[in-house]
């Protein structure tokens, strides 16, 4: 009883090794491509060209309109912080009547968001009227209001009118007038962190 499947199975071999070939070089050759392929080239199959950012030099306010300050964030303070951003990153405003190579359209938005911290539960060591010993104390919630400064910046093409590239962060806001100034350069500074260097 065990010899039949080895018997099956090299009838099996014996009929495939009979079986002739489909595949001869005769085979009938694939035809010719139509003349209007080589006109109706199809680009969407293919990824877009890299874009070369060392051609970028100058830069100009999209439209001619500065951008507006938010809250605590005046227009003037908003706008010198992206210039001096834009000027690390190697782009120089646009000079005299020249064509830009790149439009900045900027936005700053400020919003206040309550922080909820839950209880602490410590422990603490002390004397009391019945002697020393240990206790343990809970804290109430604590709860307390943050300004988050978001900065969202966007570069276009001058030439094309094409978004090429978007940068944005957040930041928590500081207390004093010194701390906020240095709060908005720090979330400028971050939305642009990923701008391609020169």
């Amino acid at each position: 009883m065990k010899l039949l499947p080895s018997v099956v199975l090299t009838l099996l071999l014996a009929a495939c090794q009979q079986t002739p070939n489909p595949y001869t070089p005769e085979s009938v050759p694939y035809p010719p491509a139509p003349a209007s392929a080589a006109a109706n080239f199809d680009r969407s199959n293919y990824p877009p060209p890299q874009r070369d950012f060392a051609l970028y030099r100058s830069w100009a306010w999209q439209n001619g309109v500065l951008p507006a300050g938010n809250g605590w964030v005046n227009g003037q303070l908003f706008t010198d912080s992206i210039s001096a951003s834009l000027d690390q990153s190697g782009l120089r405003p646009v000079q005299g009547s020249a064509k830009p190579d790149l439009l900045v359209s900027a936005s700053v938005l400020t919003r206040e968001v309550e922080i909820h911290e839950p209880p602490e539960v410590g422990g603490m060591y002390g004397h009391g009227p019945y002697g020393d010993g240990y206790g343990v104390g809970v804290s109430g919630p604590i709860n307390s209001t943050q300004q988050v400064l978001r900065v969202q910046i966007d570069l276009f093409d001058a030439h094309s009118g094409q978004l090429v590239w978007s940068g944005n962060s957040s930041q928590i806001s500081g207390y004093g007038n010194a701390d906020k100034v240095e709060t908005l350069r720090e979330a400028v500074s971050k939305a642009m962190q990923s701008y391609p260097t020169q």
